[in-house]
């Protein structure tokens, strides 16, 4: 490839240059071409002049690579006797150009009508996790208010800790709604997968609200509480606080955990890999946000219990400290979660071992290789496959509605090897189309079988 992009610089081969030239009608989307795309193209006519008359724009390459600079698609056109094609030539493209089409639609509106199952799933996912985090940012909102109140009426530090947890939740409550807005636009032609991805960002964002907004403040008002004790008043309406806090963050908890368990189910994962592994990272991060704030509770009124009952304040700054550590913990387990889920990871073994299964049971494949699959955000994925298949059975399927008998005697009546040629040509063009009928065949009893599965690309060995 490296020899035919340098025959332009050669004088001895520029003759050949100018034959091998070849301008495809797809560079003319784009404004530049490429040495080597321009001498492997294929017009039906060779242009009129030569790489070495070209002009060269300015490239962001070093001059020793030069070899790839690119030309103006412009000039090559100009230079090409394929811009002006004759009327027969026109005749031709625009007829393949319409059956390519129709064949792609076609196939389209098959895989649309396959994959309506996991879109319906895709929209349950999408209004569970709306549920969750809606029901958690209104539990929060009173919560925050509730605590806060609170801890300016007991100067006690675990209730303003605790203060702090409920805003933390809430802000990043809000940024997993916001991201949950974001990751369900539709795929455009700059992100022809979609934008289920952007989940993961926003709730990395999330998670590293926790443990600065959350963790950060909670340890250093404990400490400060350390340095600077000072005695808590009547605690009778901080311990109606966490009382409320409790069933507030326990109902939460429990929509987040139906929500998740869901998921699990139809992933086939049991609730604790969910959490580890699951794709859908909102439902997740508030039932452990949920669990961190209950523990919370827990931690605040022990230390409430024990300063109240010594009269020493160093409990309640203890218990403030203690919060914080909890935050802290939850969100590193966060933060590493989401930044595994950002950087491409391929499906869950037993999925991509389904999709493999059912490849190889179909009698017409041989064997598969080359596997790479890539989860591309809470309900999706891509799968890829080199797949040998049976040249033998793909040319019966071919013939199964062949008559030998009238092919024979068109067999029997060709007179030269012009017309065997083209006789054969017409029987390789149906096992082009019988291979790619047998392909999308293959592409959709995948998607039935994995229906998370929503872009197959499977290449012929």
């Amino acid at each position: 490839m490296v020899l035919l992009a340098k025959l332009h610089r050669r004088p001895v081969a520029r003759a050949a240059a100018t034959l091998l030239l070849r301008v495809p009608p797809r560079c003319a989307s784009t404004s530049s071409c490429t040495p080597l795309r321009a001498v492997l193209g294929s017009p039906p006519n060779p242009p009129s002049t030569n790489l070495a008359s070209l002009p060269r724009p300015t490239s962001w390459l070093p001059p020793r690579r030069s070899l790839f600079s690119f030309f103006s698609n412009s000039e090559i056109h100009k230079r090409c006797s394929w811009a002006n094609p004759s009327e027969e030539q026109l005749l031709v493209a625009e007829k393949s150009q319409a059956e390519g089409d129709l064949k792609s639609k076609l196939k389209h509106d098959r895989h649309e009508a396959v994959m309506l199952e996991s879109k319906v799933k895709s929209n349950s996912l999408f209004e569970g996790s709306t549920k969750v985090v809606m029901t958690a940012m209104v539990s929060n909102l009173c919560l925050m208010s509730m605590k806060f109140f609170a801890a300016f009426s007991t100067s006690s530090p675990s209730m303003f800790a605790e203060g702090v947890h409920s805003l933390a939740d809430l802000i990043n409550e809000c940024l997993l709604f916001f991201g949950v807005m974001r990751a369900s636009r539709d795929a455009d032609t700059l992100h022809p997968y979609g934008f289920s991805r952007e989940r993961y960002a926003w709730s990395l964002v999330s998670g590293v609200g926790i443990f600065f907004l959350g963790g950060g403040v909670s340890t250093y008002h404990g400490v400060t509480g350390l340095l600077n004790p000072v005695p808590s008043e009547d605690l009778t309406i901080a311990f109606a606080v966490l009382a409320g806090s409790l069933l507030f963050e326990g109902g939460t908890a429990l929509v987040a955990l139906r929500q998740v368990r869901q998921a699990a189910r139809e992933s086939d994962m049991s609730v604790l890999e969910y959490v580890k592994k699951g794709a859908d990272p909102t439902a997740v991060q508030i039932l452990l946000e949920d669990a961190a704030a209950i523990s919370g509770v827990g931690i605040a009124s022990v230390c409430l219990t024990l300063s109240h009952i010594t009269g020493n304040p160093m409990y309640d700054a203890m218990g403030s400290i203690g919060i914080g550590a909890l935050l802290g913990t939850t969100a590193i387990f966060l933060i590493r979660r989401n930044l595994s889920m950002l950087v491409e990871t391929s499906m869950a073994p037993h999925r991509e071992s389904m999709v493999i299964t059912a490849l190889l049971s179909d009698p017409i494949v041989k064997s598969v290789h080359d596997v790479k699959s890539t989860a591309i955000g809470i309900d999706g994925a891509r799968f890829k496959a080199e797949v040998q298949f049976d040249g033998g059975l793909v040319a019966g399927k071919c013939l199964r509605d062949v008559d030998m008998e009238t092919e024979w005697a068109k067999v029997q009546a060709l007179g030269s090897k012009d017309e065997l040629e083209m006789y054969l040509r017409g029987h390789g063009q149906k096992v082009v189309d019988q291979l790619a009928e047998e392909v999308d065949r293959l592409e959709i009893r995948i998607k039935k079988t994995v229906p998370e599965v929503k872009h197959c690309d499977l290449e012929i060995l």
